[in-house]
């Protein structure tokens, strides 16, 4: 019985000791725990914030995909109301079109003549009037047609839509550039003046198709300023070029993304001898305006 409870007190003894020494530990790493105490509580605000920040996303989300799906019942409404236009065109604009596209004068002779008895000859005639149709005047006549009716098509558009007619700057043609002063054109191609031109003629249908708009349009488009801008510079011009179309190195920097260099400007020397710009100097700003076919 004693030895049993020698054992057991030093059993109790040694639990005693190696809590003792825990402790210790503990103590001497206090520093150390604290550390990586403060480094997971970092990290699990981290966590939270990211994760609130994933509820803001989601609930971005949901207003995006509402708007989609506004977005999306107003261009089913804009398709049945192009579809309802498609299928109720004004008889007026369809004369119209019928009036434009050019029909065949080429009628059958043999309508007023008296029927040939021989079937033969008749195969014949038939063969005859197809190798002509077939021919080199047949594709003119296609062409001429093809060109009429899609003139007629972009003059209902405007009819229908109210698009505004902007006038562009015809691209130059080989013999005006062989006509250019070789000082004034160095070594550039017809294709690089060619590309200015198309350049200018971007520039002019976006401003003036802004203007167009109106102050209200332009307001709905978020342009306004822009609009009273355009409609000041227009005024400060004078009553004598109210119906000038005209841009400004502004513009062509907004509307192109670069700036008018040292070449451009030659450039546009080259278009001014063509008769194709002219220059209109006011107090601070060079305006580069159209010179339109009278």
């Amino acid at each position: 019985m004693a030895y049993q409870s020698l054992e057991n007190l030093l059993t109790v003894q040694t639990q005693k000791l190696q809590d003792l020494e825990t402790a210790t530990d503990l103590i001497q790493s206090k520093s150390f725990i604290q550390e990586e105490l403060v480094t997971a509580y970092g990290e699990v605000c981290s966590i939270a914030r990211d994760i609130q920040d994933l509820k803001e996303d989601v609930k971005i989300m949901r207003v995006d995909n509402d708007r989609c799906k506004d977005l999306l019942n107003m261009l089913k409404s804009l398709d049945n109301q192009i579809r309802h236009m498609e299928q109720n065109i004004p008889l007026k604009i369809q004369e119209y079109v019928k009036s434009e596209i050019p029909t065949n004068n080429n009628t059958d002779d043999n309508s007023s003549k008296p029927k040939e008895k021989n079937g033969n000859a008749s195969f014949n005639n038939t063969t005859f009037n197809n190798a002509t149709f077939n021919g080199s005047d047949a594709q003119n006549a296609n062409n001429t047609i093809n060109t009429t009716a899609t003139t007629a098509i972009k003059n209902c558009k405007k009819t229908l839509f109210n698009e505004p007619e902007i006038p562009q700057m015809i691209s130059i043609t080989p013999s005006e550039f062989s006509k250019l002063p070789k000082y004034i054109i160095g070594r550039h191609t017809i294709d690089t003046l060619n590309s200015l031109v198309s350049s200018i003629n971007q520039i002019i249908k976006s401003k003036y198709s802004l203007i167009a708009l109106g102050k209200n349009g332009s307001r709905k488009k978020g342009e306004l300023d822009l609009y009273l801008h355009y409609k000041k510079e227009q005024m400060n011009l004078g009553p004598d070029e109210e119906n000038t179309y005209f841009f400004t190195a502004e513009d062509y920097e907004k509307y192109i993304k670069a700036r008018l260099d040292k070449t451009k400007l030659n450039l546009l020397i080259a278009l001014r001898h063509c008769k194709k710009l002219r220059e209109i100097r006011t107090t601070k700003t060079v305006n580069y305006a159209l010179i339109l076919p009278n």
